[in-house]
């Protein structure tokens, strides 16, 4: 088409030459029109940053021009391939730009500028929390302060004099300087608050309160060497050792050792009594206060552990020792505190001191009150008044005191139908317990008399299953064989690992010791998970042993399977038997032999499970003591006297015999060692200290302080609605990441619908 245009054309300039110039000068004119136009739309859809390239393209629309009218000139005919020639690369490159301009408009390209900016922001945060950020801005800002102070030199030289201009711009400088400086050195000081959080949370968990040391002018544990949960063996251990070490007659060259032994003989003094300790450990010397001989003295220390921390029913008395109605009631207190202190344990928390009045359910204002505290119920209390005091003369208040226990001490279940005795009896979840007899309501029983029995009910419920009943409902649901005597009110009735039995009493305080001795043939054939709340009851001081002189001792089974645990009390059965019979023949023949010792077999988990139906991960002194039995998959522990044996044999056949003739020998922990109490699962812990725990550890508090850089660093470039959600996102992947949050999410839900032990608490 263009080869047959061109001759035409040629053909039209020969015969009329005017009228082709004409023509020619028309198109000129509409196309000079047209581009025209053409460039004022370019330029007005152009942004202000394209002015530079609409002014490199300027040359090249000159050059067009100038083609242009090359071409209306007449020319020779061209070849097609010359004329439709590639495109250059400046045109190439015009039409890119023009093409992106188009794609991306400047809402866009503000938009992408600002996440490129808050991503360095969100860069240069994490690098200073880090200190390499805090490193380089400050060789950044050493060398923009040399150039800037050579530039200021330079402009000073120019300025006049007199000037007043730049004092609004130095002002400027010092405000934006200072803003470079909170940036930099932000990073840096929040690390260093957040490593100092960490050594006051480690000091908090590895420290204790000291006692008020103003009358001696030192501290007795720390003198001693050791801390507020040591007892007595320790403390005894602890002077024997600094004695030889610091006895002048010992050392007769050395000065300092008079002084020294003197404080520890004055520390020993005082801690090995244990009144004194109690008067000591509560900051007060002893002669101004109401000394108690039958309670405890509670404080921030023992407070949990002891109270809340127990399957005891306690009575804590909250007083004040300059109080008229707290010494009116002194007498009183003590009365009862001695008289039922096998049944019941008593404390008393001085609320003269402020910080001890938070461990209470409310803040008494009128004192003294009693508080009851139970496992599983809620907390209950009784005030003394004068007016009591006056009733009673001499008592102190103690008989009414005496009625408030009798109201609230635990009760056992009772079934007063034969149909609920009888599904009781039928389930073999537990061993059982069944007393036969009036309840304890009744005119025929006294309170005092069946406290001893309500006390092994609630302090053994987690493995025992206990109920009371009538005679005749029992006879109904069990047989005529379970029926009393002609003339018998009471009976015990017992159902464990052989046939049941049942035993007539005269009276209900005399069935306690028959429940002790069957709970301890039964106990040990059971292997329970140990805790912070049931470790003295199973290994401890409250273990029932056979005699009061018997030694105690747990088997530990670490990670131990159901198989594994069975085949761990059939052979531990398997040697009490072989080994009890060696001592009664040695008896027979007349030697003389040692009361033979209890073994109870216990389980405990290293792993944090996420259900609170299963036991609780063990505490936090647990890896430690077990390194000192090597690790081993069980292990034997003498709670009492702090000495531990591994197992090594993958049979325990012969362990009672082996411990007996010592070829396992125990050894003493390092007495410098964390304590025995804390290595054991503690179920109800709160978050707050699962997190202190985890941030003692080293590897917990580095990935603590990347989650907080993160935070820091992310948050600030976050619109609110973001921040939001981010916190629910981090609550929920905690909950699924994190075992004892998974844990307490759970147990919250589970324990609204379940009476189970693990949801009966003392708070």
């Amino acid at each position: 088409f263009s080869l047959k245009w061109c001759l035409c054309e040629l053909r039209v300039s020969h015969s009329h030459p005017q009228a082709a110039r004409c023509k020619m000068g028309k198109v000129d004119r509409a196309a000079a029109m047209k581009k025209e136009s053409g460039k004022a739309r370019q330029r007005a859809n152009k942004a202000p940053k394209e002015e530079e390239e609409e002014e490199e393209a300027e040359p090249q629309v000159a050059a067009d021009d100038e083609e242009d009218e090359v071409a209306a000139a007449p020319q020779k005919p061209v070849s097609s391939e010359v004329r439709e020639g590639p495109a250059s690369g400046k045109a190439k490159k015009e039409a890119k730009k023009k093409q992106q301009s188009e794609k991306y408009d400047a809402f866009e390209l503000a938009e992408m500028e600002r996440q490129k900016e808050a991503r360095q922001r969100v860069i240069d945060r994490f690098l200073q929390m880090l200190l390499i950020g805090f490193v380089r801005d400050a060789l950044k800002g050493r060398e923009s302060s040399s150039s800037n102070g050579a530039a200021k030199e330079t402009k000073g030289k120019k300025k006049a004099p007199n000037s007043n201009k730049g004092f609004g711009d130095s002002e400027g400088v010092s405000i934006a300087s200072m803003r470079q400086k909170a940036s930099t050195y932000a990073g840096p000081l929040i690390m260093f608050s957040f490593v100092v959080a960490l050594f006051a949370i480690r000091a908090a968990e590895e420290g204790f309160h000291p006692a008020d040391a103003d009358e001696y002018g030192f501290n007795f544990y720390e003198v001693m060497g050791l801390t507020k949960s040591a007892d007595q063996s320790d403390i005894r251990k602890a002077y024997k050792a600094l004695a030889l070490k610091y006895h002048p007659d010992k050392n007769p060259d050395c000065a300092e050792c008079v002084e020294k032994f003197a404080k520890i003989s004055k520390a020993n003094e005082v801690l090995s009594n244990v009144e004194s300790r109690k008067a000591y450990d509560s900051g007060r010397r002893a002669k101004k206060s109401l000394d108690s001989q039958s309670s405890i003295e509670l404080d921030l220390d023992n407070f949990e552990s002891n109270v809340l921390r127990s399957n005891e029913v306690w009575y804590v008395q909250a007083y004040d020792p300059d109080d008229g109605n707290c010494k009116n009631f002194a007498t009183g207190w003590e009365d009862v505190a001695h008289d039922f202190g096998e049944n019941a344990k008593f404390g008393r928390l001085d609320v003269s001191k402020k910080e001890l009045k938070e461990l209470l359910p409310f803040r008494p204002v009128l004192l003294p009150v009693i508080f009851r505290y139970a496992r599983g119920e809620e907390v209950e209390h009784w005030m003394f008044s004068e007016r009591r005091h006056e009733d009673e003369g001499s008592g102190g208040g103690g008989k009414a005191l005496k009625r408030f226990m009798a109201n609230t001490f635990p009760q056992i279940d009772r079934h007063d139908s034969a149909g609920e005795l009888k599904k009781w009896w039928a389930r073999e979840d537990k061993p059982k317990i069944l007393v036969v007899g009036p309840s304890s309501s009744s005119p025929a029983a006294k309170a005092t008399d069946f406290m001893p029995v309500l006390r092994q009910a609630h302090v053994w419920e987690e493995f025992f299953s206990f109920t009371s009943a009538e005679a005749a409902v029992v006879a109904e649901a069990l047989g005529s064989d379970y029926a009393l005597g002609r003339g018998q009110t009471w009976a015990l009735i017992v159902k464990g690992r052989g046939e049941p039995s049942k035993t007539e009493v005269r009276n209900v305080r005399d069935m306690e010791p028959l429940i002790k001795d069957f709970m301890a043939d039964e106990i040990v054939h059971q292997a329970p998970a140990v805790s912070v709340r049931n470790f003295q009851q199973l290994c401890g001081d409250m273990a029932l042993a056979a005699t009061a002189e018997a030694k105690s001792y747990c088997l530990f089974l670490v990670d131990s399977s159901s198989d594994a645990v069975a085949k761990a009390l059939k052979e531990l059965d398997s040697s009490k038997t072989a080994y009890y019979q060696e001592v009664q023949e040695l008896r027979n023949s007349g030697e003389d032999s040692e009361e033979p010792f209890r073994m109870q077999p216990v389980r405990i988990t290293t792993g944090k499970s996420r259900f609170p139906w299963n036991p609780a991960g063990a505490g936090t002194s647990f890896s430690a003591i077990w390194a000192e039995a090597s690790r081993s998959r069980a292990f034997v522990l003498d709670v009492e006297n702090r000495k531990i044996a591994g197992i090594k044999t993958p049979s325990m056949n012969e362990l009672f015999q082996n411990i007996a003739y010592e070829d396992l020998k125990l050894q003493e922990l390092p007495e410098d060692g964390p304590p025995v109490s804390l290595m054991f699962s503690d179920p109800e812990t709160t978050l707050r200290r699962e997190l202190r725990a985890m941030l003692s550890t080293t590897l917990g508090a580095i990935v603590a302080y990347l989650l907080v850089a993160c935070a820091v660093s992310i948050v600030p470039e976050l619109p609110p609605p973001a921040i939001v959600g981010g916190l629910f996102a981090v609550l929920i992947l905690l909950t699924l990441v994190w075992p004892p949050m998974t844990r307490s999410f759970i147990g919250f839900f589970w324990c609204l619908q379940s009476s189970r032990f693990e949801c009966q608490t003392n708070s």
